[in-house]
């Protein structure tokens, strides 16, 4: 089903990426994430290119509470990932005398051939 102007169909369908998007960062895997690319890109193309109108204002205001969500997924897990990181680098390397976690280092070495 269409919807009445080409800028209704552009928020229309960006919302739907970012709704996918967000429903992908609660149980996400690389490959799923990577699924969402290409479309999220070309929502953002069709955004830069449209000038809603009044008519459009709520939608465009639900796109924006769809990208907050997704943002503030995308934060949690990244402090998540962090708080991880820094838990494992004071269970292997102790603590810096400033109370920080010593970094990591590096065990072995990586061989490619090609």
């Amino acid at each position: 089903m269409r919807s009445a102007t080409p800028n209704l169909d552009n928020i229309l369908r960006a919302k739907a990426c970012v709704r996918a998007l967000r429903s992908t960062l609660l149980a996400p895997s690389p490959e799923a994430l990577d699924a969402h690319l290409p479309a999220l890109e070309a929502a953002l193309y069709d955004l830069q290119s449209i000038k809603p109108d009044r008519s459009e204002r709520r939608e465009l205001e639900a796109l924006a509470a769809e990208l907050r969500a997704a943002g503030s997924l995308i934060r949690h897990g990244l402090e998540f990932q962090q708080g991880w990181a820094k838990l494992l680098a004071a269970a292997f390397s102790g603590y810096r005398p400033d109370g920080e976690p010593r970094p990591l280092q590096a065990r072995g070495n990586i061989s490619v051939r090609g």
